[in-house]
């Protein structure tokens, strides 16, 4: 690392590791969460201070993703002082230190160790508290429309929406997760800094009456964290519920769609059926009586005639009034047709209008059509 640079002049003033400047400067979002701590010894091997870093994301509101990371040396020889750099330090924690510190009586406190990993790490899980809040609130608000009908697109939308404050809180369980992990480390870096200062008789001021209370505000928020992760899995089980249940709800909407469609279908194959039987016997009929209904009566007709000829053979006389068979037979034909036309047309729209009926006595789901919706409740 190049010693005119601020991080070169950083590392040998302040001994600052590679490994914070490598997580301040890893492409934000990442996966990795780094922390480490490392003794600092002097020629003799005597412990001079506990330095090390943490690195964590701040992305509470799940569309701003900034990296975070603290650096620290605790000095556990001599005055037995404490050094911090924060990189994108929380904004609420910043304002706190900036304003207990103003006040002379709170100096004692600030020269605890650890005690602004305390704030920071506190800070922490007041935002991953509100966020939570915010999205159970929501959550609530679903569940509250128990009883109710939603339509087919109201039950799309509420799945998606379910699915996005799923994926929020589960977003919030990592961030919770890697709070969880953070103070796990600052725990044994509480343990590694009271072997290192010797016995409580050796400490200075700030380590002999800072370490005790520091534990138990650790194991607070470790507590507090771990509550915490408990809810936010609750959370992602009832919305996993309330998803399973409306998929459930719109399958047999679909289903019961389905069956209507083909319950109609076969009343329309009967229907036709139907038709084409009646149609072919008809057709039957037609053809056993048309061929010998029509010699007979053809021949019958007073236009035809038979009489003997000079040689005393049967001949057939056509009269001259044919042409009146001719027109009326075109006529009546015409007129047959017109009323079986006028016949057909009604008995087709008596049908729709028995279908149409039958279809608004089904109800069918369509855009519009409510599904019962009963929320869960634990």
């Amino acid at each position: 690392m190049q010693a005119d640079t601020t991080a070169g002049w950083l590392q040998q003033r302040f001994g600052v590791s590679p490994l914070y400047f490598r997580a301040v400067t890893r492409p934000v979002p990442s996966p990795t969460q780094e922390q480490a701590y490392f003794v600092r010894r002097d020629d003799d091997g005597q412990s001079v201070s506990l330095d090390g870093f943490y690195h964590f994301l701040d992305s509470f509101n799940v569309t701003v993703i900034k990296s975070c990371a603290v650096w620290f040396s605790h000095r556990v020889q001599g005055d037995q002082c404490s050094t911090y750099m924060f990189h994108n330090c929380l904004k609420a924690a910043k304002e706190n230190l900036f304003n207990l510190s103003r006040d002379n009586a709170n100096a004692p406190a600030f020269l605890r160790p650890l005690v602004l990993d305390m704030f920071l790490a506190e800070d922490r899980l007041l935002l991953l508290q509100g966020s939570g809040g915010t999205l159970s609130l929501r959550l609530f608000q679903f569940e509250a429309q128990a009883n109710t009908k939603m339509t087919a697109e109201q039950a799309a939308t509420a799945i998606a929406d379910l699915h996005i404050h799923s994926g929020r809180f589960r977003h919030l369980r990592g961030q919770t997760a890697d709070l969880e992990d953070n103070l796990r480390f600052l725990s044994l870096l509480s343990r590694q800094l009271s072997e290192l200062s010797g016995p409580p008789s050796s400490r200075g001021r700030a380590f002999g009456a800072g370490l005790g209370t520091i534990s138990e505000s650790m194991s607070f928020l470790q507590y507090q964290t771990e509550h915490l992760l408990r809810w936010q899995l609750m959370y992602v089980d009832r919305i996993s519920t309330q998803i399973g249940l409306l998929f459930n709800l719109a399958n047999q909407l679909d289903s019961r769609t389905n069956l209507d469609i083909a319950r109609l279908t076969s009343k329309i194959s009967i229907s036709t059926q139907r038709d084409s039987s009646s149609m072919i016997t008809i057709a039957i009929v037609t053809m056993f009586f048309l061929p010998g209904t029509f010699v007979s009566a053809f021949f019958s007709m007073v236009f035809f005639d038979t009489k003997e000829d000079t040689r005393g053979r049967p001949t057939m006389v056509v009269g001259p009034q044919v042409w009146i068979y001719v027109v009326a037979t075109a006529i009546l034909t015409i007129m047959v047709f017109c009323v079986w036309g006028i016949w057909h047309y009604h008995r087709i729209r008596r049908q729709s209008v028995h279908l149409d009926v039958e279809n608004r006595s089904t109800v069918l789901p369509q855009k519009g059509d409510e599904i019962t919706y009963r929320a869960f409740r634990p």
